[in-house]
């Protein structure tokens, strides 16, 4: 990710890199660590994990706004099983955000 923001002009010195996180969750977690005072973010991801993004963001008390990457290369069968996968993930992170309450 480092790399696509360099090559689309990002400085690497506005870049600050989490590298400990597994998931979603973990990322959105550790990042806040390391900006304890961030409050609002724009999230990118593609468009198949973006709603999942959103709602752990804001389930963290962010308030989170979200762009969608292209999936232009991806193939109909890569797009399906984005879909499908997404569509699971979401409902156990709904159900496990209902449950820490």
């Amino acid at each position: 990710m480092r790399d696509l923001l360099v090559a689309a002009g990002v400085p690497e010195g506005a870049i600050l890199l989490e590298t400990r996180s597994s998931t979603t969750w973990e990322n959105i977690a550790e990042a806040r660590a390391l900006c304890p005072e961030l409050q609002e973010v724009l999230l990118v991801s593609d468009g198949y994990h973006l709603p999942r993004a959103r709602l752990i963001a804001r389930a963290q008390g962010l308030v989170a706004r979200g762009e969608a990457a292209s999936t232009e290369g991806l193939s109909p069968r890569q797009k399906r099983r984005a879909v499908l996968r997404e569509a699971a993930a979401f409902l156990k992170t709904g159900w496990q955000i209902l449950r820490r309450g």
